[in-house]
């Protein structure tokens, strides 16, 4: 299956090819709709994670759909202030918006998918190997340096993707 990664911060798009992902975009040189489908030969992608919580981005998302297509918005979203052009193909990708939420049951999986077996399930994959972190948890700060060090990757995002706290 074909896999893209979309930020606008080079070392998050490296992290990503080095997971695996078929191609990593930055949305802030191309335009990311046209890109899916020019990847997809022109079909558009099956399933778009939207986890920035920006209006633009979930544009994008829905505008590089494949018909009938499914887009999981993960990001906690604020007013809609534009940003978000829903006449311009919605109504002609017919997009499935899925709402995230992960932190509290009930979830939309409920009860089968609760909060105890989604720890254990992630734990479990953790464990085995198949996810590869070592990329993305950088740096990894003793926990009474967690202040400065949180507030460097504020101001500094390109510097970090997350921030890893050790207690000991």
């Amino acid at each position: 299956s074909f896999v893209a990664a979309v930020d606008p911060i080079e070392k998050r798009r490296q992290a990503a090819i080095s997971a695996g992902v078929d191609i990593a975009l930055d949305p802030t040189s191309v335009d990311i709709a046209e890109e899916l489908k020019a990847a997809t030969n022109g079909q558009g992608i099956d399933v778009a994670i939207e986890t920035s919580a920006a209006y633009e981005a979930l544009d994008q998302a829905i505008r590089g759909l494949a018909w009938g297509g499914n887009v999981a918005v993960v990001g906690w979203m604020k007013e809609c202030k534009g940003g978000l052009d829903l006449g311009a193909v919605a109504h002609f990708n017919i997009p499935n918006l899925i709402f995230a939420r992960s932190c509290s049951d009930p979830n939309r999986d409920h009860p089968r998918w609760d909060w105890d077996r989604i720890q254990k399930i992630c734990w479990q994959w953790l464990s085995e190997g198949r996810f590869q972190c070592e990329d993305i948890v950088s740096p990894v700060v003793p926990f009474l340096e967690s202040p400065k060090a949180y507030e460097e990757m504020d101001f500094h995002p390109e510097k970090s993707i997350k921030l890893g706290v050790s207690f000991g």
